[in-house]
């Protein structure tokens, strides 16, 4: 054999198990052709956004706690979760409506992760944006609606009627007059949507009647299969809708759809069909009751940079500012053209 010696010496007679021959110190290996690299997939739209939120969550914590995370995702802690400006006890209100709440975002799964302590959870923008309004809703505007006079709830579970279950409405603002149900998205409008099959309820003559005419126009184009947005769930908010008809039939009804979107929206593919989708509803549903209200998170932030009270309320807006206000995390793979 070229380039090898034996072990052993040459007074050797015979070599050992263990012995074999070795190639030289010195003595030049063969080549291998250079394996091809293999680049990993470009991460989501979603998954860039998730990764964008985890930073700023991370970056807004104390340095004692920006490394302790179940999974190296979750915070360990509800409140760790939160913005700081809101109080021990609306943190402790908060929680004990979102335990109430139907999605269960609070018990841990398998891995131990619950999901409202996720940085990306829309619970918790829920409960982030809507919470620190806990005791001061006579201040509280929403795409100009105002003067709420009873509790703000997050997650609260709303019987439709006709047999057609629960709705888990994001947040709920009241007075003697109006209601408001707020539907919030965080990252849900960068996934494709699929469509949700309707229960055998939802096709009773009784259950359009609880919706104004164009309400009940978009409720059967979609059980029909006639219109199917792309990025936009729209079973969940017809449902919102009838929930709110079912409850509360005696009071003005709106529904505020309102999402996030990071800053550099306008690059991104799939925000666009997003848009598009919400504009079209717009444009089915009108002026019929629930009257829809939508806007994205950046719009509602701006209508409170504009109030002057409660005097917490510019922190509020910065605070959330810092949060939520960032960029996608790399550049998209789907921008427009």
């Amino acid at each position: 054999l070229p380039c090898m010696e034996r072990r052993g010496g040459s007074g050797s007679k015979r070599l050992g198990r263990r012995s074999a021959l070795r190639p030289k110190r010195n003595c030049q290996r063969p080549t291998r052709a250079p394996r091809p690299r293999s680049f990993p997939a470009m991460a989501s739209a979603s998954n860039r956004a998730r990764t964008a939120l985890s930073i700023a969550l991370r970056g807004s914590l104390h340095e004692a706690l920006a490394d302790h995370f179940v999974g190296g995702s979750h915070t360990r802690r509800f409140a760790d979760n939160l913005l700081p400006g809101l109080s021990q006890a609306q943190v402790m209100a908060l929680r004990e409506q979102i335990l109430a709440g139907a999605g269960g975002e609070l018990r841990p799964s398998k891995s131990g992760r619950r999901p409202a302590h996720a940085p990306y959870s829309s619970a918790a923008l829920a409960a982030n944006v809507f919470g620190r309004w806990l005791g001061s809703e006579q201040h509280q505007r929403i795409a100009g609606l105002a003067r709420f006079s009873e509790p703000l709830e997050v997650e609260s579970r709303q019987r439709i009627a006709h047999g057609g279950g629960t709705a888990n409405v994001d947040c709920l603002l009241r007075n003697d007059d109006i209601v408001v149900g707020v539907e919030s998205k965080l990252t849900e409008t960068l996934s494709p949507h699929k469509p949700v099959a309707w229960k055998e309820p939802y096709h009773r003559s009784e259950m359009g009647s609880l919706l104004g005419d164009q309400w009940r126009d978009v409720l059967e184009a979609s059980r029909e299969g006639h219109w199917r947005p792309k990025h936009l769930g729209i079973e969940q908010l017809i449902k919102h809708a009838l929930a709110l008809a079912s409850q509360f039939q005696e009071r003005e009804l709106h529904l505020v759809y309102v999402w996030w979107e990071p800053t550099n929206a306008d690059e991104i593919e799939e925000l666009h069909t997003h848009r598009a989708d919400v504009a079209e509803l717009s444009g089915r549903v009108g002026k019929s009751a629930p009257r829809l209200h939508a806007l994205t998170y950046a719009e509602l932030f701006a209508e409170w940079g504009e109030l002057s009270s409660p005097s917490w309320l510019s922190e509020h807006v910065a605070q959330l500012h810092a949060r939520y206000t960032v960029a996608d995390a790399v550049a998209s793979q789907s921008r427009c053209k």
